[in-house]
């Protein structure tokens, strides 16, 4: 499949979503990036984290969607926000199940969405990984194999 033109239509359908927060998307992909997986997990695993990306930003802030393959081959999908952050010594926790970080227990959540996408990118061979810093924003980053 054509994990661009998914990637597209996605960001395109959440943009709904987003600008009743006053929230914008923005999405930069490389064109033409085709691989092999469960297009519905992996589409379920993207608005899982840009869901989480509107929870957790303020309101007249940017999302940042890319898409673009890494010096190894492997195909990136890595998002942006510049909401809340995650507590550095919880980070290693966030994908826990029912996990939820101390400054976002005040937002809805089940704790088992990062769970979820976890598992989904792990099932297709690849892993996901996060940077974030309190008040400044998290970064998630899925990282596939060219052939998962």
């Amino acid at each position: 499949m054509n994990l661009s033109h998914m990637l597209l239509k996605i960001c395109e359908n959440i943009n709904l979503k987003a600008s009743k927060f006053d929230i914008s998307i923005k999405i930069k992909v490389q064109n033409g990036i085709n691989v092999i997986v469960d297009e519905d997990k992996v589409s379920q695993a993207i608005i899982n984290i840009l869901d989480n990306a509107i929870k957790y930003s303020k309101p007249h802030q940017q999302i940042d969607v890319l898409l673009y393959k890494n010096c190894n081959q492997d195909i990136v999908i890595e998002i942006k926000d510049h909401g809340i952050g995650i507590p550095e010594n919880e980070i290693c926790h966030i994908f826990d199940r029912f996990y939820r970080a101390k400054n976002a227990l005040s937002i809805g959540g089940n704790g088992l969405g990062l769970t979820i996408v976890k598992e989904i990118i792990e099932k297709h061979g690849g892993k996901i990984e996060v940077v974030s810093t309190i008040n400044s924003g998290s970064t998630f980053r899925m990282v596939l194999p060219q052939n998962s």
